[in-house]
């Protein structure tokens, strides 16, 4: 059948007007596509399970030089406790987070009053072997470190902007000591509105300091749980 000159015209022209709607919605997908908001951190932390959602493990020096013979007497299961609760939250979504005390040698970022009684520990030294991590708490590639010259996590303003930006509501600590930095980092939180959770068998100190801390704050400032039981959440997701 043949076509009139004007059929011809009318068929190239519908084309035309097809390719020009075609561009026209390609061009608006791509304009959504640019505007979309990107998800935010506390928006990603909102999707995980609920056993994970805004919630986060800070692992607080567990460094060489703080793993003495008194410690590791009073606590011979930590390090194990510490490395398969870690296992679990890596496996599981929990997100961890490193806080560590790093001093220069010249003592500049010391506490003066720490300084007047302990002159002579210089601990945890700028790129000596007592600031390394035990081989049970070192961290991977992607997991946050924050660097802090005082017992309190808080100290370093970084840390509790993450915690905003990410999100983050609930904080289980473990680490080192229990009466020191534990609690020095537990007691602000907690004054911040966190709902704090001592992990009690991965957190450790002298026996007697330790079992002073979990019986005097638990149910009033925090609550506490082993380790297994953490581990029993994450695994249900509840």
């Amino acid at each position: 059948m043949k076509t009139s000159p004007q059929s011809r015209t009318a068929l190239f022209v519908i084309a035309g007007l097809i390719v020009v709607a075609v561009s026209v919605m390609i061009q608006l997908q791509l304009s959504v596509e640019e505007f979309r908001p990107v998800r935010s951190v506390s928006q990603a932390a909102a999707a995980r399970p609920e056993a994970v959602s805004h919630a986060a493990l800070v692992v607080i020096d567990v460094r060489n030089d703080f793993w003495i013979p008194e410690v590791a007497s009073s606590a011979p299961a930590f390090q194990d406790r510490l490395r398969e609760l870690l296992a679990d939250c890596r496996r599981h979504g929990l997100p961890v987070i490193h806080v560590r005390t790093r001093y220069d040698e010249n003592l500049s970022n010391w506490p003066q009053r720490f300084l007047s009684t302990h002159l002579e520990a210089q601990l945890c030294l700028e790129g000596s072997t007592g600031e390394h991590p035990l081989s049970c708490a070192r961290e991977l590639e992607h997991e946050e470190i924050f660097i802090k010259g005082n017992f309190d996590a808080f100290s370093n303003e970084q840390f509790a902007g993450y915690l905003q930006e990410s999100g983050i509501q609930k904080l289980y600590l473990c680490g080192l000591y229990t009466d020191v930095c534990i609690l020095s980092t537990g007691m602000p939180a907690f004054n911040r509105g966190f709902h704090v959770t001592l992990v009690s068998d991965c957190c450790a100190s002298t026996r007697a300091t330790h079992k002073f801390v979990i019986e005097r704050y638990t149910d009033f400032m925090f609550s506490e749980q082993k380790s297994e039981s953490v581990r029993t959440s994450l695994r249900q997701g509840s």
